[in-house]
């Protein structure tokens, strides 16, 4: 009947199926999308890397694979001027959180897994409600400004960098506030 095909046929748009497919068929696309709370994360599958997300979203549990492709990187701006985001989990496969990946999104708190091995530059930047963050062993690389302006980080007892860290760019954590007690490891070498 009509109605029976119009279903399919929405149910393929919103599958990527062209009207020519069968329903029950493998997509010809690779998966390139996520649902999350609040609406849909976006992920190219040649790079690993998650690169953008609906607005609406407020709690992003990012899986580890999306379509079978492991997700490796928070690509530049995927989370840009997200204010409804709350939380987000980041899995032990990302290695990589890139410029501006998180720039004024409304996170409370983070946990770095232990596979991430860099903090791109304004990653975090003017994140204010930003209030807790654990950094990894494995961190070695904090950018430029990347907690830039996260003024909540004060309300921290003690922020600890990580045993790993080389480099912290410049101005990471300025604009702050009082800084909690901050512990910088042995293996740090350069601050911008």
């Amino acid at each position: 009947s009509g109605t029976a095909h119009q279903y399919i046929q929405q149910a393929n748009i919103v599958y990527g199926k062209e009207d020519s497919e069968l329903p029950g068929e493998e997509p010809d696309e690779p998966v390139t999308t996520w649902q999350a709370v609040g609406g849909l994360l976006y992920f190219d599958p040649e790079t690993g890397t998650i690169t953008d997300c609906d607005s609406s979203v407020t709690e992003a549990a990012i899986p580890e694979e999306i379509g079978g492709v492991t997700v490796t990187t928070i690509g530049s701006q995927a989370f840009y001027g997200n204010s409804s985001l709350k939380t987000v989990t980041i899995p032990d496969t990302v290695t990589i959180i890139e410029d501006l990946a998180f720039i004024q999104c409304g996170i409370t708190s983070l946990d770095v897994p232990e596979s991430v091995v860099s903090i791109g530059d304004l990653a975090f930047f003017q994140c204010f409600f930003l209030e807790e963050i654990s950094l990894p062993d494995s961190l070695s690389s904090i950018g430029y400004r990347a907690f830039f302006n996260c003024e909540s980080l004060w309300k921290a007892d003690r922020l600890d960098l990580g045993d790993g860290i080389s480099h912290i760019g410049k101005e990471a954590f300025a604009e702050c506030g009082p800084l909690p007690i901050l512990v910088l490891p042995a293996s740090l070498s350069d601050v911008g």
